[in-house]
């Protein structure tokens, strides 16, 4: 197989397909000697094309490449099949839902893989493909997959930068990050069973502790913040006094 671009989500799934036994072919606009080979030696003789750049270079660099005699994917979590050139007439979507760095440890089997072919054929292939090397798979149009970028945003992104919010309130009086980890670990653990998240929300807002709530306010010094925490505990309020 051929992957193209060589950036995080590239390298880091080169050496995972190669420990899977899988022999790499790496491509890149700057070829990097031993790591990978320039574009320009690209021959689209391969079963199976894996673009994995930016969003906004997918149309034109598919457009550029050579036809392909196998699978021509791409990695992106938004972008429609469409995207790529209708020249590669078996195009695809080979998307890990996973916040991958090059340097990334976990295994490769512990990713959701989602998957879509234009024809039955190419999703009979990319199915024996992901079974051969036991990946966690499933196949969802570009519709779907566009919904399940939206909620890991939401859900992962999202939170990110609530964590580090709550670092900077701790920060503020010299309380090591620690402290929460329990806490945070114990939340995650709950996710596991499958339930409505709201079914498990605690804190001042479901319970509509107003004193509580405003205590917070005060210690919170930037507005935007504020405005933030409001946002928040009304819409935690808003749930569940309608749907709980």
């Amino acid at each position: 197989m051929a992957i193209i671009g060589y950036g995080n989500v590239g390298s880091f799934l080169a050496r995972r397909f190669e420990e899977k036994g899988l022999e790499v072919l790496r491509f890149s606009r700057k070829a990097r000697k031993e790591e990978c080979a320039s574009l320009e030696d690209y021959d689209g003789d391969f079963d199976l094309s894996l673009l994995t750049v930016p969003d906004d270079s997918i149309e034109a660099l598919s457009a550029s490449l050579p036809v392909t005699r196998g699978i021509m994917a791409h990695s992106s979590g938004t972008v429609s099949i469409e995207a790529i050139h209708t020249k590669h007439d078996r195009s695809a979507i080979f998307y890990p839902l996973m916040s991958i760095k090059s340097d990334s440890s976990f295994n490769l089997n512990t990713i959701p893989f989602c998957l879509e072919a234009k024809n039955e054929k190419d999703v009979d292939e990319l199915r024996s493909f992901a079974q051969r090397i036991q990946l966690n798979y499933r196949f969802l149009n570009s519709s779907a997959r566009a919904k399940i970028h939206l909620a890991a945003v939401i859900s992962q992104n999202f939170s990110n930068h609530l964590y580090h919010w709550a670092w900077n309130t701790l920060k503020e009086e010299n309380i090591d990050f620690e402290i929460l980890k329990p806490l945070l670990l114990q939340h995650l653990k709950g996710l596991e069973s499958q339930v409505d998240p709201a079914l498990k929300q605690t804190g001042p807002a479901v319970r509509g502790d107003q004193q509580t709530i405003e205590n917070h306010l005060k210690q919170i010094k930037e507005a935007s913040y504020q405005a933030l925490y409001k946002s928040l505990s009304n819409l935690i309020q808003k749930t569940h006094e309608e749907k709980l």
